[in-house]
């Protein structure tokens, strides 16, 4: 699922597991890289006992991630985690299972999804980091997006609502950081669209959205990751079809889309 590079200069990505079994087989590993020549020398689990690994983000010597479904009776929750690299030096470390999250160091946040028109329940998803360190995130199930606010001892607060109004974002996948304007984007599955969350002005704004497509033209097809590169808006298209989405079926294109940003 979600990938990004570290400070050290090494490869973390979520190996998601969850869709073939539930039972905490989702992990993050490292692809491990030789500083030199830029070439991939291995991988290695660093962190274990996830449910549904997903977003991957690596700020300041640690790696975070979300996992998506905490899987608890008569609760809808999914959270965000962070692990130093100081963690996983001797082998990977291991969260806690998820009846225990309350207690686990490595949990900073969590949020829950009221199942909406989809009747999906998928918690945490994207996440991404402002400037100013604060964290961005939002639920995959009903779209609501959240802000962790870094405090000035180091510490991340609770998740704050930004937006919880399915008919203006109805859901949350991948979310990332645009510094020039000082913009999250957002990646609207159901859709088939991206948003962006205006931090200045504190405003919802929609950007892109289309209707079902192979994305064969260009178009979404249900996207669930955006970052910006050179200019551009570079977005990859899940192309998965669920329950209540805009994308009715998984096609033998599998694209990304790119929009020129102004």
């Amino acid at each position: 699922m979600g990938l990004e590079f570290g400070e050290d200069g090494n490869l973390y990505y979520a190996d998601n597991q969850y869709f073939t079994d539930k039972d905490y087989k989702s992990r993050i590993v490292r692809v491990n890289i030789d500083p030199e020549t830029g070439e991939a020398l291995s991988l290695e689990p660093v962190v274990e006992n996830i449910k549904l690994a997903n977003a991957v983000r690596c700020r300041g010597n640690a790696v975070y991630f979300t996992d998506t479904f905490f899987d608890l009776p008569d609760k809808n929750l999914g959270g965000i985690y962070r692990v130093p690299f100081s963690a996983f030096k001797n082998g990977p470390a291991k969260v806690l299972k998820k009846e225990e999250y309350e207690k686990d160091a490595y949990c900073i946040g969590v949020t829950s999804c009221t199942p909406n028109h989809r009747g999906d329940n998928a918690a945490t998803d994207g996440m991404c980091f402002d400037k100013a360190g604060n964290i961005y995130t939002g639920n995959f199930g009903d779209g609501h997006f959240y802000i962790m606010k870094l405090g000035a001892d180091g510490k991340y607060g609770a998740p704050e609502t930004l937006v919880k109004d399915t008919k203006l974002l109805p859901c949350v996948d991948g979310v990332n950081y645009y510094e020039k304007e000082n913009w999250v984007f957002i990646a609207d599955s159901e859709r088939n669209a991206v948003l962006y969350w205006d931090i200045t002005n504190q405003k919802l704004e929609m950007l892109w959205i289309n209707d079902d497509t192979d994305g064969a033209d260009g178009l979404l097809d249900q996207p669930c990751e955006c970052i910006v590169w050179d200019g551009k808006l570079i977005i990859s298209n899940f192309d998965l079809s669920f329950p209540g989405l805009k994308n009715k079926e998984n096609d033998k294109f599998h694209t990304l889309s790119v929009i020129n940003l102004p």
